[in-house]
């Protein structure tokens, strides 16, 4: 099971039509490239049709075959995500990419260094137009604050340029301002994985700070979040 996962939240639900699915494709292959570059966890991938108990390697992604996989996949069911994995079974080395309708999800077994962490929520911010990026995993998960409202983890990003901001704990926050997000990326630790009760304490304040200037969404979805 991944270790962790970054999770996002778009501002509306993707579109079901064929051509928007081909723009999806693009923005897929766009993030694959960015992701390249920074680990070689993200080296090589494929499509995840998880039919066989032999790894999957015959779709590689970008290529023909992928796409045609994902358009017919869509045509029987236009609700399914469009699964990408990096050919990896049963080792640290597993990544995983799951494009839904409401959100995009990157995990991952491997812990990667902070600053490769911070390249991965950076490239998928010149990718995606998101209202809310964030770190999940158990201790996340554990420490939450409130139901109504998303995870706050040690990194994560708001749809707000935040040049001054009065939150507890915070060891770095960069503006993220380019064609498809406009916001600020908040680092709370430079040890981004501790999970301490010191790490705890620091979530858990900034986590009421933050909310107490609805910056964090709520999970209720807009009313008219799945509307075209």
């Amino acid at each position: 099971m991944p270790n962790f996962f970054l999770n996002s939240l778009f501002y509306k639900a993707l579109s079901r039509s064929e051509n928007d699915l081909d723009a999806q494709m693009q923005l897929l292959e766009k993030l694959i490239r960015g992701l390249q570059v920074i680990n070689p966890v993200f080296n090589n991938w494929y499509v995840n049709n998880a039919k066989n108990s032999q790894p999957p390697l015959d779709l590689p992604f970008p290529s023909e075959s992928a796409d045609k996989y994902f358009k017919l996949l869509k045509k029987n069911n236009e609700f399914k995500p469009l699964l990408l994995w990096n050919g990896q079974i049963n080792n640290d080395y597993y990544a995983n990419i799951a494009l839904q309708l409401i959100h995009l999800s990157i995990s991952l077994n491997k812990t990667i260094q902070p600053s490769d962490l911070i390249k991965v929520f950076s490239v998928i911010l010149e990718v995606f137009s998101v209202r809310y990026l964030y770190l999940s995993n158990n201790f996340n998960n554990e420490i939450r604050v409130f139901e109504h409202s998303y995870p706050v983890s040690s990194i994560c990003y708001l749809p707000k340029i935040l040049k001054d901001i009065a939150i507890p704990h915070l060891y770095k926050k960069i503006i993220i301002d380019n064609e498809v997000n406009k916001g600020t990326l908040l680092i709370f630790d430079e040890n981004i994985y501790d999970e301490s009760d010191e790490m705890k304490k620091k979530i858990q304040e900034n986590t009421l700070a933050l909310v107490e200037l609805d910056l964090i969404p709520s999970t209720k979805l807009p009313d008219n979040f799945f509307e075209k």
